[in-house]
């Protein structure tokens, strides 16, 4: 039997047999074709398939794939750019707007007399037409079609809003991730994305930035942070694809900031469809801003008004500098012109007056109550005057007259001459002891009749009461007098110096002379003592 080993090498030999075969039929049909063109042809051909069925080379699919990315001239991330729906609606809006400002530009140029002229003739028109009523039906119900056309436009472009903020962050989380390698540091000075994506935009791949201009885009104190961190920054400079994906990013974000705006001037137009008392209350840009924010008017009406004060608040960046006069936490409320017109002292209570209002028309605006904004108009005027009550100043002390002196004696009870008159009435000691009951024998007779031989023990105790009431006085001038009699003992100085004829003054010990006697001796386990009694 043939084993495993034998039928692959039998393999082998028959595969050599083939090639060699396929090359000899090549060979001869490389000759033939020599004889003209139409044959060199059709031995090409043959070549092809030959190479092509023999000889095809195995591609990597990492390599193939790399080499596309490579091809590939830009990058897309947004999907939302290249949506059919959303670029309708855009160049809808732009119509719009473009001509809502043309409209403006001309009724800034015309004058006076001219719009007057436009009136009278509207007047004249509506009082003119007898058979109008038709006519008017019709445009009742043209308007009405509109409304429910714009509102419904609103709330798609309230949505689009939503969607476009957080495209904006997707893309800002990538050009973060290329960015990092040029410029690690930035990220943790500029943190708002579109601030981020067009300060990468304007760098680019270059290491100086002193000649680059960012005061359109931020304040000078990050400006001078940027440069700072630039001049010391780890990073390395950015491939040319990747750098090209970095940017084609930033104007995919850029872009849909553009149209972001659009929409924002859209909804100014017609926010007092939407909400016509929050528009009365805050103008309708900051309507417009603050619904974009939330989603959409009812959830604007269901959130709380301490909700409302941080509502599109952003984070500012701390440098190092102080921030006593930042205003952490504030949102869109505090760029309100109301707000604005009150001074710092009274701001924060002015923000917090200003969301109980919003919450209070917005919940009007959603229930379709007031569509003219009489509500707003009326909430706006009562917290303008309320504000301008709390910076009154206080009202000035005034004098109080003293009231005129009642010509009657009065009941003066105050002071010594209380004192006395309590005194008068106080119980004596004689009664006090009396009151008392002695303490051990049992008396039989009465007590209160003074009878008992027990009563004794008061008339002993009244002449020892007098005697210490005296003695009270007394006690500190004897105290001093004891203080300045001699003792008896001799002082010391007397008793240490001795006169003597033959050596003059002397010292001695005067205890040695006048020994005392140890009180320890005295006592009764002393080794000296002795029987008492016998």
């Amino acid at each position: 039997m043939a084993t495993l080993a034998d039928t692959f090498l039998q393999d082998l030999e028959d595969l050599e047999f083939e090639e060699e075969g396929n090359f000899i039929n090549f060979s001869a049909e490389k000759k033939e074709g020599e004889q003209g063109e139409a044959d060199k042809s059709s031995n090409a051909e043959k070549e092809a398939k030959f190479q092509d069925s023999d000889y095809e080379e195995i591609v990597d699919a990492i390599e193939e794939f790399l080499n596309e990315r490579i091809k590939k001239k830009e990058r897309k991330i947004s999907e939302l750019l290249y949506d059919e729906d959303f670029l309708k609606i855009m160049n809808s809006i732009r119509n719009y707007v473009m001509e809502e400002e043309e409209a403006e530009d001309g009724q800034n140029s015309e004058t006076g007399e001219a719009r007057r002229a436009k009136k009278r003739r509207k007047k004249e028109q509506s009082s003119g037409e007898g058979d109008g009523n038709d006519d008017d039906d019709e445009d009742e119900e043209d308007d009405a079609a509109s409304k429910e056309a714009d509102e419904v436009l609103i709330e798609k472009c309230i949505e689009l809003i939503i969607q476009i903020d957080t495209e904006i962050l997707n893309i800002h989380k990538y050009v973060k991730d290329i960015y990092s390698t040029k410029f690690p540091e930035l990220d943790s000075i500029v943190y708002t994305p579109l601030e981020y994506i067009s300060v990468v935009s304007k760098i680019k791949n270059e290491s100086d930035l002193k000649n680059i201009d960012f005061s359109d885009i931020l304040p000078n104190t990050t400006v001078m942070a940027i440069t700072v961190a630039s001049s010391m920054t780890t990073g390395i400079n950015l491939s040319d694809h990747s750098l090209k994906n970095c940017l084609s990013f930033c104007n995919e974000a850029l872009e849909l900031n553009e149209n972001r705006r659009m929409i924002l001037l859209y909804l100014e137009s017609k926010m007092f469809l939407l909400a016509p008392n929050l528009t009365m209350l805050l103008g309708s840009a900051l309507t417009a801003r603050l619904i974009s924010s939330v989603g959409s008017l009812k959830n604007l009406s269901i959130t709380s008004s301490q909700n409302l004060i941080v509502v599109g608040s952003s984070k500012k960046s701390v440098l190092g500098l102080s921030n006593v006069r930042k205003t952490f936490g504030i949102g869109i409320l505090s760029t309100s012109e109301i707000v604005q017109s009150v001074p710092d002292a009274y701001k924060k209570k002015a923000i917090s007056l200003l969301a109980g209002k919003c919450s209070l028309a917005s919940r009007v605006d959603y229930f379709k109550k007031y569509p003219e904004g009489q509500y707003g108009l009326l909430l706006r005027e009562n917290l303008i005057s309320h504000l301008i009550k709390l910076q009154e100043p206080p009202p000035m002390k005034q004098k109080k007259i003293l009231p005129m002196p009642d010509e009657k004696r009065k009941r003066k009870r105050g002071g010594k001459r209380y004192r006395k008159l309590k005194e008068k009435t106080e119980i004596t000691e004689l009664r006090k002891q009396i009151n008392r009951l002695p303490f051990g024998p049992n008396s039989n007779e009465d007590f209160y009749t003074f009878t008992d031989q027990n009563a004794a023990l008061l008339n002993s105790n009244l002449t020892k009461l007098k005697y210490q009431s005296k003695q009270k006085v007394n006690n500190v001038a004897k105290r001093k007098n004891l203080s300045v009699q001699s003792s008896g003992v001799t002082g010391g100085l007397s008793s240490s110096l001795i006169f003597t004829p033959l050596q003059g003054i002397e010292l001695f010990n005067p205890s040695v002379i006048n020994p005392r006697p140890d009180p320890v001796e005295n006592k009764y386990f002393s080794s000296k003592a002795q029987f008492r009694k016998v």
